[in-house]
């Protein structure tokens, strides 16, 4: 039995299955990958940038209440509700894909720059619908006008 003061087991004087195996080295990042990652690092700047634009847009939802009353009552939780959807929610969907982004680079998995132009789809898809929401608030009929 060994005491405290005994220096640890090598992986060498362990029986059978319990050593280490010294032919496969652990690799953390797969080879080749180099330009991928620069790849996903400027589709994250590119998808910053596009996020901030489409929160700015998100701001003139504000402008379809110009209409209220000229041509009906309009809802204005609505239209707030629209503003502030495209507002926070378009950002939001950014930080998440760029964060996606970075923890699967530091895990060293592949196809990284998927990541940028999914959230970048996932993001007009929320933009979209806030001005949907935001333009359901104004109650514009552009058909029988």
């Amino acid at each position: 039995m060994p005491s405290a003061w005994d220096p640890p087991l090598d992986s060498d004087d362990l029986p059978g299955e319990h050593r280490a195996s010294k032919q496969q080295p652990r690799r953390t990042v797969p080879v080749g990958t180099t330009r991928g990652i620069v790849i996903a690092i400027i589709l994250c700047v590119v998808l910053a940038l596009y996020a901030a634009l489409l929160a700015l847009g998100s701001l003139l939802i504000g402008f379809v209440s110009d209409s209220c009353g000229s041509r009906g009552p309009c809802n204005f939780t609505e239209i707030t509700f629209g503003i502030w959807l495209g507002v926070i929610g378009v950002p939001v969907v950014a930080l998440l894909a760029i964060a996606l982004t970075i923890v699967r680079s530091v895990r060293g998995r592949g196809l990284l720059w998927l990541i940028p132009i999914i959230g970048g789809f996932v993001a007009t898809l929320v933009f979209t619908i806030a001005v949907t929401v935001g333009y359901a608030g104004a109650d514009i009929n552009f058909w029988n006008q």
